[in-house]
């Protein structure tokens, strides 16, 4: 919103939370786009990629699991009220406000609209043993995602577990310029195959759960799989031995100060820190110690943490595409 209209834009807010009109119509059309989305996915490797992936990930847990042609049929308008009506008419709120104003325009407009709300417990969710989410165990057979057509592409995938919920932030540096390398090197080794469309690494965690992985993954002509697979197996081997350049990491590590640095000029990114700050104030130390984090990695970080979280015991091997 813009500085002028941020008491409107609070207002509006508000009536979302008091009451929500939840109208079926709404309801019909999106369950209407989402069963046109899965009929359309189920023949491309990456849309079937998109929405299965992240159960997979996570070993089954369907809080990660996307909505099935049944699940889709038999939603109801009151099933959907009954789940959020009473999030929104009792749940403890946060509010986080960064841009153009001044604390006291914002103090002012949260006062007047959610301020206004009758008294809410300020009872969460906790994220705990019993409410974790955990990687899928390493050593199985490579599972096989099935599409419906192309049978010219597939999208074949390693993921291994590493770790999340504000861990070392140093550690969590190391692991995203590790990946990065990790994606240089494997575009580098299939791009003159001409059967390979694209090839990545990247690495990911929870700012929730102690869960995060680095996962490597190529859309490629089923011929070339095992081509992926043994590019990518000599470029772990690589890192494991300590085979890198200073010029390995300038090129993962300049990159990544540049999108540090633009991302800084964003209302998103500080909205992004700030938020849930007050609970955990450790994203405040992730936000101040990043950039130093990225500037102090060494060739013997890499090195380590390729040893420490690249294990193939480990490691889960994933394909997407026809049935074989």
């Amino acid at each position: 919103t813009t500085p002028d209209d941020l008491d409107l834009q609070m207002q509006v807010l508000a009536a979302y939370v008091t009451p929500a009109a939840l109208r079926p119509d709404a309801f019909e059309r999106s369950r209407t786009a989402y069963a046109e989305r899965l009929r359309q996915a189920g023949t491309d490797p990456r849309a079937v990629m998109q929405l299965k992936l992240a159960e997979v990930l996570h070993d089954g847990d369907k809080r990660w699991a996307s909505a099935s042609q049944a699940d889709i049929e038999a939603a109801k308008p009151e099933d959907l009220r009954a789940l959020l009506e009473p999030v929104l008419e009792k749940g403890a709120i946060d509010i986080t406000i960064v841009g153009d104003t001044s604390v006291e325009k914002a103090v002012a407009a949260v006062a007047a609209t959610f301020g206004a709300l009758p008294p809410r417990a300020d009872t969460r969710p906790v994220a705990d043993a019993t409410t974790g989410t955990r990687f899928p165990n390493g050593g199985v057979p490579p599972l096989r995602l099935v599409t419906a057509d192309q049978k010219g592409q597939e999208i074949v995938a390693v993921a291994w577990p590493t770790h999340g919920r504000f861990p070392d932030i140093r550690d969590d540096v190391i692991q995203s310029l590790l990946a990065d390398i990790m994606s240089d090197r494997l575009f580098d080794r299939l791009r003159g195959l001409g059967t390979v469309y694209a090839a990545q690494a990247g690495a990911s965690s929870s700012k929730v759960f102690d869960y995060g992985y680095i996962q490597a993954l190529a859309q490629l002509e089923p011929s070339a799989a095992q081509s992926f697979h043994d590019a990518l197996s000599a470029i772990v081997a690589d890192l494991q031995a300590g085979k890198l350049s200073e010029d390995d990491l300038t090129r993962a590590r300049a990159p990544a100060l540049e999108e540090l640095r633009k991302a800084r000029e964003s209302n998103a990114y500080w909205l992004t820190v700030l938020d849930d700050t007050d609970r955990h104030p450790a994203k405040l130390a992730l936000a101040r110690d990043y950039e130093a984090a990225l500037k102090s990695v060494t060739l013997g970080d890499i090195q380590a943490a390729a040893q420490r979280y690249l294990s193939e015991p480990k490691a889960l091997h994933l394909a997407v595409g026809p049935a074989a």
